[in-house]
């Protein structure tokens, strides 16, 4: 952004390639599953509550028919039902002149003046702030989804998302995934058997996994994801070194995803592939994030009684390659940037800026309507690798 003034830098067009270029650390959901707002969602609707159709897919043969008869009619597909509410929220952030007046050009005034370097970070960081919110907000719902579902409660004027289980839920987004693929898996991961043992058979678990997956949804599981606290009990895990060759080094290859030079440090993830299972991916994630209703100093972030991971000790998600079996939603909402300006309809994701005076400032505002959804619910699996509870 060399050489911009603040008038440009403060247009539509360059708030929203800032906002493309922007990565936040808790992203790795939306990003890996093609399920941020800036991607194609599955359903535009009018409304903010909306069903959409969840279509197993077909195992039984076609009729045989004989030579010159007339077409055999075929029972139509059963189609089911999922409901969803949209997440909305409509924030936005300040940039007061006051603030971008000392980096401009010596000499120089008004929304043309060059903003040097120092102008453009802070601009640049508060917009990160806004982004960050939003992203974060996509996120846990994204994950939550994987886990079952999550709620929506009221907070005073506002609402808040929650965990399913809460009890002051006024609404429920609940993804129908079947209890067979929840807990130990239909039994497969048995009493004695929890994967922080040594000796636990994880290799004949998801192979056993797998051919459940074949009969239940017909899509095969190639992604497990779960946290470090977890991952590092596959590290000392006999079966799979005994399988992959005790002469070398139990995993094939680790790598690090989505970061470049150019980008913040992030809390993962990164995927691991071990030579006796060469054909799961294993993504170790452990961003968490806040729910509650706090400060964002260092101190409330950081504390345990607010921090949530996205994936507890003790859990994996066992899921295909990204696909049609999982999307997200939008509706349509109406949108007036400005008093002078017309009356537009937008969807998903909307940013733009208002000009304010006492004191001067532009608004940078950011509107989200955004809900994951499911079609597919029986390709998902939750399963609770330490059995913890059962």
């Amino acid at each position: 952004m060399p050489g911009m003034s603040y008038d440009q830098l403060m247009r539509v067009p360059q708030i929203a390639r800032l906002y493309e270029q922007l990565h936040t650390p808790a992203s790795f959901f939306q990003r890996y599953f093609k399920l941020a707002p800036t991607d194609t969602p599955v359903i535009a609707s009018q409304q903010r509550v909306f069903g959409y159709d969840l279509v197993a897919n077909t195992r039984t043969l076609a009729p045989m028919t004989a030579p010159m008869a007339p077409p055999v009619s075929v029972g139509q597909k059963p189609v089911g039902t999922a409901m969803a509410a949209v997440f909305r929220t409509n924030i936005k952030t300040t940039i007061a002149d006051e603030k971008v007046f000392m980096t401009r050009q010596l000499g120089s005034f008004g929304l043309n003046t060059k903003v040097d370097a120092t102008g453009q970070r802070y601009i640049a960081m508060q917009m990160k702030h806004l982004k960050t919110q939003v992203t974060n907000s996509v996120e846990w719902m994204v994950a939550k989804m994987f886990q079952g579902g999550f709620g929506i409660k009221q907070d005073g004027e506002a609402f808040r998302l929650c965990e399913l289980t809460d009890a002051n839920a006024i609404h429920k987004n609940e993804y129908l995934i079947p209890a067979s693929n929840k807990g130990d898996v239909n039994g497969i991961i048995a009493a004695g058997e929890a994967w922080n043992d040594p000796a636990a058979p994880i290799l004949d678990h998801l192979n056993e996994i797998s051919v459940q997956a074949a009969r239940v949804s017909g899509y095969q599981p190639t992604d497990i994801i779960m946290n470090g606290n977890t991952g590092k009990h596959l590290f000392n895990n006999t079966q799979l070194a005994k399988v992959g060759g005790t002469a070398y080094r139990i995993f094939d290859s680790l790598t690090n995803r989505e970061v470049r030079g150019d980008e913040p440090p992030t809390s993962g993830p990164y995927t691991v592939q071990f030579r006796a299972l060469p054909q799961y991916n294993f993504h170790i994630y452990n961003e968490g994030l806040v729910l509650n209703n706090v400060v964002p100093d260092y101190a409330n972030q950081v504390s345990a009684s607010n921090w949530s991971a996205l994936i507890p000790d003790g859990y994996a998600l066992i899921v295909p390659p990204p696909g049609d079996w999982v999307g997200f939603g939008t509706c349509m909402e109406p949108v007036a940037e400005n008093v002078m300006s017309e009356v537009k309809t937008v969807t998903g994701l909307y940013q733009w800026r208002t000009r304010e005076i006492d004191p001067p400032r532009f608004d940078i505002k950011m509107l989200l309507n955004y809900v994951p959804i499911l079609p597919q619910p029986q390709a998902v699996i939750w399963a609770n690798v330490w059995r913890t509870g059962l």
